[in-house]
């Protein structure tokens, strides 16, 4: 955002801020700024952590096949998105959390019976590509039958 507003700035002859000073404006100013969510962690990982001091050798043992097995998987994903054959792509599928309509913070949303939402993202990693698939429950929920609907 700041090397666009630069940009912007030196095509209309401004003076271009600081990016310290940007940033400041940012927050300040207008109030806004960027929230990056937290990244889901597995449950192995956090009972592993929470649990660090009570653990048995098989346990130990066990969570160091478990993070072996995740290495070996990020591994396999990186040599296949590497791969340029045009025959072969490879995808990430994320299946998002139930999206509750009407959303609203007012107590009166709260106590209507809402709507699930459901939403299949799919990315490509080949081409870039990302594929946002939305169905409601009225549809049909959140199983493999439903989901491959999608695809037919």
């Amino acid at each position: 955002m700041y090397r666009q507003c630069g940009h912007a700035c030196e095509q209309s002859g401004m003076q271009k801020a600081t990016q310290d000073k940007s940033g400041r404006i940012f927050d300040t100013e207008f109030n806004l700024g960027f929230h990056r969510p937290k990244k889901d962690q597995c449950e192995t990982r956090i009972s592993y952590a929470n649990n660090k001091d009570s653990l048995t050798e098989e346990d130990k043992l066990k969570y160091e096949k478990h993070v072996q097995n995740k290495n070996t998987a990020r591994d396999i994903k990186n040599e296949v998105k590497a791969d340029k054959s045009p025959h072969k792509t490879s995808c990430a599928f994320d299946l998002q959390q139930i999206l509750l309509c009407p959303h609203g913070l007012s107590s009166s949303c709260s106590h209507k019976r809402r709507l699930g939402v459901y939403d299949l993202t799919i990315y490509d990693y080949k081409k870039g590509d990302a594929f946002c698939f939305m169905w409601s429950e009225h549809e049909g929920r959140r199983g493999s039958n439903e989901r491959g609907k999608l695809f037919i």
